[in-house]
């Protein structure tokens, strides 16, 4: 009876042991599953945020040069002569503010008469666009809509490429019956397509392709033709006439890699209970030191860029009312302290401008590094202008009062500080990051008198 007994419970140990390790096996299959796919989760919502991003800078910088041309083009249309007569001091004003305008020109009928600046741009003075098809087309179709007509990119005959916006220019507005002639603004493309930080996007192909006023799709004239056909996102960048497509096709297969190497370790631990243990516990503890650290800039301490755009997020899915308020910060010329007293300096100075924030908001308040020297801080419960303009008031005074010293040299860091205010109104977070962001430009052409 007792070497029965002894072997059943021989069998019970062997079978409970069993039974462990089948349902060890399944629980780490079942939390690896569910790892995996909100790692790829997640990365597809960073590279979507990132990509909404990216779409809203260039729209905001196109429209802005493009707004600012129209500046131009109302003078022209006032008094075409003293506008002619006086183009270099006119058309260098308009330069001077415009932040990817490369250069400017008027032309009567179909010829180039006036350009600026004159150096480097000598082959478009006096050129017909007659002889030129694509060119000439466009003009003549910003003279049918009457209004500003956006081309490109495209090739320029002085180099390079170029967005071209041609505005048409009547003598008897508004009747519209007398064309005069065209101002025509060409922008740098590629400035505009690198500060606007496509480039910089990982974890996808991107691609993108015109759709003119008429509907038509046209060439891809960035990144790969196979993207579009078949796309994981597609983003409309509008333009004040016609669109261009962003389209953006996944490259996750890095994390699948390690994820198959990491579920063929679990399945050599699950061979003992011990090792079981030993390895969910390391998985539990390095998940979570992995996790925290993601979500923490290294340098400052702060909450990084995925923190508080999850964050907000988070506010916005809310059912209830809310309001908050977010601020964009941006330390003026930061790269001169890089390239004049060394990168040590820059990392203290950041380190400096993170702890006068966090002393100059409240505890409720969230302030987070967002990238470079760019900073965000959201405000709770702040919905009107007046408290978030005390607040940004604060801050200024406290950067105006403290100072930081590096070896002898007295640094008193200068911010453009932008915002947008979310008060209960339906919003999402592209658009209330975008609106701080050309908020926190206005404010740094303000700052530099530009």
């Amino acid at each position: 009876m007792i070497l029965n007994s002894n072997h059943n419970n021989k069998i019970v140990s062997c079978f409970l042991t069993l039974a462990y390790v089948v349902v060890a096996f399944i629980a780490i299959q079942t939390l690896t599953k569910l790892f995996v796919e909100r790692t790829v989760r997640e990365s597809e919502e960073r590279i979507q945020q990132n990509l909404s991003l990216v779409r809203s800078k260039i729209e905001a910088a196109i429209f802005t040069d493009v707004y600012l041309g129209d500046s131009l083009v109302t003078v022209v249309s006032l008094d075409p002569e003293f506008a002619v007569s006086n183009w270099p001091t006119i058309a260098s004003k308009l330069l001077l503010k415009g932040r990817y305008i490369r250069n400017v020109s008027i032309i009567r009928g179909s010829v180039i008469t006036h350009v600026y600046p004159f150096k480097g741009n000598e082959k478009a003075l006096g050129l017909d666009l007659k002889s030129m098809p694509d060119r000439h087309n466009a003009l003549m179709l910003a003279r049918q809509m009457q209004t500003v007509h956006i081309s490109g990119p495209l090739e320029l005959i002085t180099g390079g490429k170029g967005i071209v916006a041609r505005y048409p220019i009547f003598s008897d507005f508004p009747m519209n019956k007398h064309y005069w002639g065209s101002v025509s603004v060409v922008l740098n493309y590629d400035a505009l397509i690198k500060e606007s930080g496509l480039s910089d996007v990982t974890g996808a192909e991107i691609a993108m392709r015109k759709q003119e006023v008429d509907g038509g799709v046209r060439g891809i004239f960035y990144g790969p033709e196979q993207v579009f056909d078949n796309p994981d996102a597609i983003y409309p960048v509008n333009l004040p006439s016609g669109k261009w497509l962003l389209a953006a096709k996944y490259q996750l297969s890095s994390i699948q890699e390690i994820t198959n190497t990491r579920v063929l370790v679990q399945m050599v631990s699950i061979m003992t209970a011990l090792l079981i243990y030993v390895s969910l516990a390391l998985f539990v503890r390095n998940y979570q030191y992995a996790h925290q650290n993601s979500l923490e800039d290294e340098l400052t301490k702060l909450p990084n860029r995925r923190f508080i755009l999850n964050y907000i997020n988070r506010l916005l899915q809310r059912s209830e009312s809310l309001k908050f308020a977010i601020l964009n910060i941006d330390i003026n010329d930061f790269k001169v302290v890089n390239d004049t007293l060394g990168h040590e300096a820059g990392d203290k100075l950041l380190k400096f401008v993170a702890e006068q924030l966090k002393k100059s908001t409240r505890s409720t308040d969230k302030v987070a590094r967002f990238g470079g020297d760019e900073f965000i801080v959201l405000l709770q419960d702040i919905g009107d202008e007046e408290a978030v303009e005390k607040i940004t008031n604060h801050i200024r005074r406290a950067f105006k009062i403290n100072q930081m010293t590096w070896q002898g040299n007295v640094l008193r860091p200068e911010l453009s500080i932008g915002y947008t205010i979310q008060n209960g109104q339906t919003a999402n977070i592209v658009e209330l990051l975008a609106k701080a962001d050309f908020s926190m430009y206005e404010d740094k052409k303000r700052t530099k008198g530009l």
